[in-house]
């Protein structure tokens, strides 16, 4: 699809609200912790700290838990990977993560068009004002009109669905009445 409007498509897009996003973002998430940790894991070789700095497992029984905790390195690699990684995927000619992708879902700006590189970085940099208010400016994202989270308010982005059968024309979606 070209970064015409989507109303000129033959598909039917309806706006991605809460629910539909929190799948797309835990596999974006799962992604980005695993880039995370193998970047982390190296650091702690190569600068000589002990594994178990960052990586520890219990057993506990029968059972044995691993557990993962970043250094400092970690934090900081992880935040440029996710950063950069929902940038480069959300401004790509397929206009979604990874996790977008799989759940059918893009995001777009308000005229249908895709977002510049610069413009989805200021998307994502956004999302941490979304986190800083407890995740509320996530969860707008199940009551706006446009079913638009905080971040996508401020950077007048869309994150919409695409439906695999056309709909009706008898019938309404509650996000296109209001």
């Amino acid at each position: 699809m070209s970064d015409t409007d989507l109303q000129a498509s033959s598909a039917t897009y309806i706006y991605a609200g809460f629910w539909r996003r929190v799948p797309a973002f835990a596999l974006d998430l799962f992604l980005i912790t695993i880039a995370m940790m193998a970047l982390d894991y190296i650091y702690i070789l190569t600068v000589g700290l002990p594994l178990n700095v960052a990586f520890t497992s219990q057993a506990a029984g029968s059972t044995v838990s691993a557990h993962y905790k970043p250094t400092g390195f970690g934090i900081a690699i992880g935040i440029i990977i996710g950063i950069l990684y929902f940038s480069a995927f959300e401004s790509s000619e397929r206009k979604a993560t990874l996790g977008k992708r799989a759940m059918g879902l893009v995001v777009i700006d308000e005229q249908g068009s895709r977002i510049s590189f610069m413009h989805a970085i200021g998307r994502s940099c956004c999302k941490v004002i979304s986190w800083g208010l407890f995740g509320l400016g996530f969860f707008m994202a199940g009551w706006t009109n446009r079913k638009q989270a905080l971040h996508d308010l401020l950077t007048h982005c869309l994150v919409m669905k695409r439906l695999e059968t056309p709909i009706r024309p008898d019938m309404t979606l509650a996000t296109q009445d209001r």
